[in-house]
């Protein structure tokens, strides 16, 4: 089996089922979007006010500078002053969302170290919001490409733990990339387990018809 194959196609994967563009080299629109949000509301707290004004900040200072490497300092203390002082407010979301992308993106090599941390901040605090699913897509597609297996195993257990015992139908791109964690790490049992569950329950997505081709090269290579 070619891994340098397996391994472009798990970034395809993820590509295709990401439910969102994060690509933080366009962050003056994504503030823009972000405060455009904030504009819609007929009535902000005070609380509320206060973040958009930090993104306001941010969006000013990634506007006018063109080494966004010499402003990422203060960009995350910005970040992260929404996220310690006014964590109910709906841009604390978003903020642990933008971080993590700066440090799996912007940093060389990768923060895994702070983007780890901030995720399981998230999940404690926001355990069932929407954006969830958009930060993990984020790691995923990151632990991928620099081939951090042992972490995708880590973000992707749970969904596959919630599947087997309580039978919750998991995303079907978390579920595949839990399969490409045990197969890249040598686990071909429970790779097999994991491409088994994502090939029935989604036979006509990409990933589905992906594990099918992968349990099969399995039990060749077995042979």
């Amino acid at each position: 089996m070619n891994r340098a194959y397996i391994y472009g196609f798990a970034l395809i994967i993820l590509s295709a089922c990401a439910s969102t563009q994060e690509n933080t080299h366009h962050i003056p629109q994504q503030e823009t979007a972000s405060t455009e949000r904030m504009k819609d509301d007929h009535i902000r707290t005070d609380k509320e006010q206060k973040t958009f004004d930090i993104f306001q900040e941010i969006f000013s200072i990634t506007r006018t500078t063109r080494d966004r490497q010499s402003v990422l300092p203060r960009i995350e203390s910005l970040y992260m002053q929404i996220i310690r002082d006014y964590p109910e407010t709906p841009l604390a979301q978003e903020s642990h969302w933008r971080l993590i992308i700066m440090y799996v993106k912007d940093y060389s090599p990768p923060d895994f170290e702070k983007a780890d941390m901030l995720y399981h901040d998230f999940v404690k605090k926001y355990h069932d919001s929407p954006l969830r699913g958009v930060i993990e897509d984020t790691l995923a597609k990151s632990y991928v490409k620099h081939e951090e297996w042992g972490r995708l195993l880590t973000l992707c257990s749970p969904s596959y733990r919630g599947y087997v015992e309580k039978k919750i139908t998991p995303k079907a791109s978390l579920m595949f990339m839990y399969a490409e964690a045990h197969y890249h790490l040598g686990n071909m049992e429970q790779a097999e387990q994991g491409y088994s569950i994502v090939s029935e329950l989604f036979p006509k997505l990409m990933v589905g018809k992906k594990s099918k081709f992968m349990i099969q090269a399995i039990e060749n290579n077995g042979d």
